[in-house]
């Protein structure tokens, strides 16, 4: 007979243990489906790329970038004059993530040298392919310190945000290019990139990019980049989205829309300009569609606005 054990006891507290904790694993298992159902919506992954494309352009214009930066171009060319310049080759392969621009100038200005970077975030590079042009340096102190400088330049197999602001711009064209494809034939999510764009660029329509030359703590250019221009954005998000919306009027009409929004928040002309001219680029477009003329009349119509925008703005005597 088995002693210790009485027939009156039972294991409440046990079950109802259990039975609490199979119940808090069902409940976390159904919502972790029903997160990952909503994340892989095309709308909530555009909406997170969108988010990531504000924050990026943002950065990009913040007073803390643009400290010791410099448009003066002649000026760097003028400081390298005469100099022969040394190719410094890279021994890394891959995507650029990042660049160390302040140590390139700390280096630079230790040296009493300029540099120009030949290779900027989202770049592939291969090995021994040129990235630096350092002028006013001997050689010798070159092939010294050719592990360090390349030290400074960050690689790996994917794009990154970090640095590479149009990252964001080409995930976000390649999801309309996917949804604008025959085999899926969506425009709504088409026009839903176009959204995010138009959220995105009105953060920086009125706001200075940095320079492409930096400078060190005396005010001499030391180094001249590659870097991302107002243009350049504009061309990463229009040109391809304008390809792509031919056949489809909605996105066609969301686009000019897209530039009426914009046009309405500046008054700078050179922007008003870049404005104009992809509203043109999509006008012309138009030209090789057979399209029914109700059609027609919606895009002519947002034409006609931004055009009425751009010279409302221009006759306010932006900068």
């Amino acid at each position: 007979m088995l002693t210790g054990y009485s027939e009156t006891d039972k294991p409440h507290l046990t079950v109802l243990t259990a039975l609490l904790l199979a119940l808090f694993a069902v409940v976390g298992f159904i919502r972790f489906i029903h997160r990952t159902a909503t994340d892989l919506q095309a709308d909530e992954i555009v909406e997170r790329i969108g988010q990531r494309l504000q924050v990026s352009l943002v950065e990009l214009t913040s007073e803390s970038t643009q400290h010791g930066r410099s448009c003066d171009i002649a000026a760097w060319r003028r400081a390298a004059r005469g100099q022969r310049p040394q190719l410094i080759a890279t021994d890394k392969q891959g995507y650029v993530q990042a660049i160390d621009y302040r140590g390139l100038v700390r280096w630079c200005t230790e040296h009493d040298c300029r540099m120009q970077v030949r290779a900027r975030a989202g770049d592939f590079l291969v090995k021994r392919l040129c990235i630096f042009k350092v002028y006013g340096c001997p050689a010798n102190v070159i092939e010294a310190v050719f592990d360090l400088l390349n030290s400074h330049v960050i690689t790996g197999p994917v794009r990154t945000p970090v640095q590479d602001t149009e990252y964001p711009i080409t995930q976000l064209n390649q999801l309309a290019a996917r949804a604008l494809s025959p085999g899926i034939n969506d425009p709504g999510t088409a026009i839903s990139c176009v959204d995010s764009f138009s959220l995105a660029l009105a953060y920086i329509i009125d706001r200075d990019l940095p320079g492409s030359v930096f400078m060190d703590n005396k005010k001499q250019p030391r180094l001249l980049l590659r870097f991302t221009s107002f243009d350049g954005i504009m061309k990463a998000v229009f040109a391809q989205l304008r390809q792509l919306a031919k056949p489809e009027v909605s996105v066609i009409v969301s686009l000019l829309d897209s530039l009426c929004r914009l046009a309405q928040l500046t008054t700078r002309r050179d922007r008003l300009q870049l404005l104009g001219l992809h509203g043109d680029l999509i006008w012309e477009d138009i030209d090789d569609l057979a399209l029914a003329a109700y059609d027609l009349r919606d895009i002519r119509q947002r034409h006609k606005r931004l055009q009425r925008l751009l010279n409302r703005s221009e006759c306010c005597g932006g900068a």
